[in-house]
């Protein structure tokens, strides 16, 4: 992201695109392990552990930004303890949703 306000919008632009070009982003994911958001890159990824989650951003689903998801921390953050002690996944996950659902319709925390 730019500035509006930047005076320097064109050497911003250019540092972004070259910070993000596929040779600086490989070298990046080198160093520092981090999956790069550039698609040829991703496709390219030699570790079978990243290369499964690079999969995985096929079926992911961008959160919302809406007061909403303030709603889902706690009772995910509860389910996903729940899960590690060994519980049924299905009843952990429907507990979990109806939580959710009960707190947004009471308007918890907005």
């Amino acid at each position: 992201m730019v500035s509006y306000y930047s005076e320097n919008k064109d050497w911003a632009k250019d540092l972004a695109l070259f910070m993000t070009n596929e040779e600086n982003l490989a070298h990046y994911f080198d160093v520092a392990g981090e999956l790069p958001p550039n698609t040829e890159v991703l496709n390219n990824l030699d570790d079978p552990t990243y290369a499964a989650f690079a999969e995985q951003i096929e079926y992911g689903v961008p959160m919302p930004s809406t007061p909403q998801m303030a709603q889902v921390w706690a009772p995910m953050n509860d389910a996903l303890q729940f899960l590690a002690e060994g519980e049924e996944v299905e009843s952990v996950l429907d507990e979990a949703v109806e939580q959710i659902q009960m707190n947004i319709e009471m308007g918890a925390g907005n």
